[in-house]
């Protein structure tokens, strides 16, 4: 679920150093354009942006694996991508490879959590991982990156997806997802 800010909100707890979460794929979904994702982020941590210094606190990890015979997929990410970000940033397109996990890195916040949120696809649509729906992104076929800022509606070029959101917490901070 998203707040007024276009925040992704949950309320998750984990318990163990690291967790593994399986999610199957959706049934096949109409995609609004039917060509495929031809460019993305080759960067192993985020576009853009270099890994958090020392200085930004303790890390966390997602790692998306895709353990499914589609390939590749791509991927979506929203979180604050350093601490004192106010707004989440999505970015977008990761490829994936059939038996390969992309790792997604970042520094903790000042209350020892961090929001991050993910949508995969494979050819455009046609096969869609999106976890437990909290949330939605406004998504670009090319490669995007931007705040998730109040009152955004999606552009020309653009469609809505739903996204999986988790809290990833300093007592579970590496995470892995196993895309099946």
């Amino acid at each position: 679920m998203w707040d007024s800010r276009g925040s992704v909100v949950a309320a998750l707890s984990m318990a163990a150093a690291s967790a593994t979460l399986s999610l199957a794929a959706a049934g096949p979904v109409e995609a609004e354009e039917k060509s495929p994702i031809v460019v993305a982020f080759d960067d192993a941590s985020r576009p853009g942006e270099p890994a958090p210094a020392a200085g930004d606190g303790p890390a966390f990890q997602v790692n998306l694996c895709n353990k499914s015979a589609y390939q590749p997929i791509w991927a979506v990410v929203a979180y604050r991508f350093r601490p004192g970000d106010r707004e989440m940033t999505a970015a977008g397109w990761y490829r994936i490879d059939g038996a390969t996990c992309r790792p997604f890195r970042g520094a903790f916040g000042a209350n020892g959590r961090v929001l991050f949120a993910y949508y995969v696809e494979w050819d455009g649509g046609k096969r869609v991982w999106d976890g437990n729906r909290q949330g939605s992104v406004c998504v670009s076929k090319k490669v995007f990156r931007r705040p998730l800022s109040k009152g955004y509606v999606c552009g020309s070029g653009e469609k809505l997806v739903k996204v999986h959101s988790m809290s990833i917490d300093r007592a579970a901070p590496i995470q892995s997802i196993n895309l099946n």
